[in-house]
């Protein structure tokens, strides 16, 4: 599955996507073509990856988008810009949580802002998407401004979360 813009790509990894991935990781490499961050280049990433979102995507491979983990990167230089993922596929209401990061080097430059508007269209085109859900840090500016222009509403917050919440 992959979404595109005029100036990012993004794309959701298959089970044999994700392990090639993970060994990038693993090796700190590029994966394919694409110039993975550094930000991911650690044991961390590469254990979260292979023990949660890969056994996921197994388990249940015809669901692979709601498990697995979404790579945003630059159409041009083809540099990893973030990542995307949801945290289940959607329940029976129609409710799913997302969760978004675009690395700081690449933050105030609008790809999270063009990757939410593909994201939220391609969800809504499931037909089993009716709302989104994501939590940010309170102290995350950015994402609540973002957020609010996407039309999100803000949820009661615990001490170091917010809750937003989208119906699509």
């Amino acid at each position: 599955m992959k979404l595109e813009t005029e100036r990012i790509v993004i794309k959701a990894l298959t089970a044999e996507e994700l392990e090639n991935f993970i060994q990038a990781i693993e090796l700190k490499a590029n994966y394919e073509d694409i110039v993975v961050s550094d930000n991911l280049k650690n044991k961390d990433a590469a254990y979260l990856l292979k023990e949660v979102l890969l056994k996921k995507v197994y388990q249940k491979p015809t669901m692979y988008c709601y498990n697995t983990f979404w790579l945003i990167y630059d159409k041009e230089n083809k540099k990893q810009l973030g990542q995307y993922c949801f945290n289940a596929p959607p329940n029976a209401e129609g409710l799913a949580e997302i969760y978004f990061e675009i690395y700081q080097d690449d933050q105030n430059k609008g790809y999270m802002t063009e990757a939410l508007i593909k994201i939220l269209e391609w969800c809504k085109g499931t037909g089993k998407i009716k709302k989104v859900k994501t939590i940010i840090e309170n102290f995350n500016v950015a994402a609540e401004k973002l957020l609010k222009n996407m039309g999100f509403e803000k949820e009661p917050e615990t001490n170091y979360m917010s809750r937003w919440i989208k119906t699509i």
